[in-house]
């Protein structure tokens, strides 16, 4: 399922790109996804990388170098708008975050 492409004519943050290389290089959207997606309410491509987004996240190593990612981009965010699912990457190191 790691190389599972999002097909073209999305976002530029999506489109033509695997599934790994979103949740490496993404780590709003992999939170936005793990926080605040519904299964039930999600259909088609973006299902199938809920799954992915919740199967990755259920290791505990992966967890924590993604919570490590989330922490640097809130950081690089700087004083700009911090979105609410992501508040709980504020002023953390790069310890893991549970």
């Amino acid at each position: 399922m790691n190389d599972t492409k999002f097909p073209s004519g999305l976002s530029d943050e999506l489109s033509n790109k695997t599934f790994d290389e979103v949740f490496v290089q993404n780590p709003k959207l992999v939170e936005f996804a793990d926080s605040l997606w519904v299964e039930a309410k999600t259909t088609g491509i973006f299902l199938d990388f809920y799954k992915y987004v919740k199967c990755m996240l259920g290791n505990p190593i992966v967890r924590a170098e993604h919570n490590d990612r989330c922490i640097q981009f809130v950081k690089n965010l700087g004083g700009e708008h911090i979105p609410t699912y992501l508040v709980k990457f504020k002023n953390k190191n790069t310890e893991h975050v549970s």
